[in-house]
C-alpha cells in the first residue's frame, strides 16, 4: 500500500468518534507492526498482549499448527491498543446502563 493511502486510512480511523475508528486504527497497525497473519489477529485475546514500556509490548500469537510465538511492538504501535480498550471498555458500560435502564 502506498504511503499517501495508508496515512489517508489511518486519518479516517482517528476522525471516526466510534469505538469501531479505535479499533480499526489497533488492528491496521498491529498487522502493519507485526506482520501477523489475518486469522492470528483475529485470535487475539487481552491476555495476549503485555506492556513493557509506555509504548512498547509483547504480544503472544497463536498460529498455525497450533503454535505459540511471540512478537514484539514497538515504534508506538502499542499505543494504539490502550486507545481502542478505553472506548471498547466505555461502550461496554453505555450498553450496560442501556440494558439495565
Amino acid at each position: 500500500m502506498p504511503p499517501g493511502e495508508s496515512a489517508a486510512l489511518m486519518q479516517a480511523c482517528q476522525n471516526d468518534e466510534n469505538p469501531a475508528g479505535a479499533r480499526d486504527a489497533a488492528v491496521i497497525t498491529l498487522a502493519w507492526a507485526t506482520g501477523v497473519r489475518q486469522s492470528e489477529l483475529a485470535e487475539l485475546q487481552r491476555s495476549d498482549f503485555v506492556k513493557t514500556g509506555d509504548d512498547e509490548g509483547d504480544l503472544r500469537i497463536h498460529g498455525k499448527g497450533d503454535k505459540t510465538r511471540t512478537v514484539y511492538i514497538y515504534n508506538g504501535a502499542a499505543a494504539a491498543l490502550p486507545d481502542w480498550r478505553k472506548r471498547e471498555m466505555a461502550l461496554a458500560r453505555w450498553m450496560t446502563r442501556r440494558v439495565a435502564g
